[in-house]
């Protein structure tokens, strides 16, 4: 699934994430951010909750197109290593 937004903040989080989780159960595991320019904590919080689905499901789940900004708010929250597990290796 593109993330079509150009910010993802907390002022439309609630929403991409309802987008997020019907293409979950749609099948879709890859989510491209790569439409996305700036970002706030709800952006890395949308993150931790597709991760946590897909552990909770034993499911894989692959982050793409991730922005500066949510790389560099996963740095600041100490979950960056986290992060690298659900990248493409090519992104690592």
């Amino acid at each position: 699934m593109r993330i079509e937004v150009d910010d993802l903040t907390v002022e439309n989080a609630a929403r991409v994430k309802r987008e997020a989780l019907d293409a979950w159960t749609k099948g879709e595991r890859t989510f491209d951010f790569s439409a996305v320019r700036h970002v706030d904590s709800a952006a890395l919080a949308l993150v931790a909750s597709l991760v946590r689905r897909a552990e909770a499901e034993g499911a894989r789940v692959t982050f793409t197109g991730l922005p500066a900004g949510l790389r560099s708010l996963a740095e600041l929250y100490g979950v960056d290593a986290l992060l690298d597990e659900y990248l493409p290796p090519a992104a690592r």
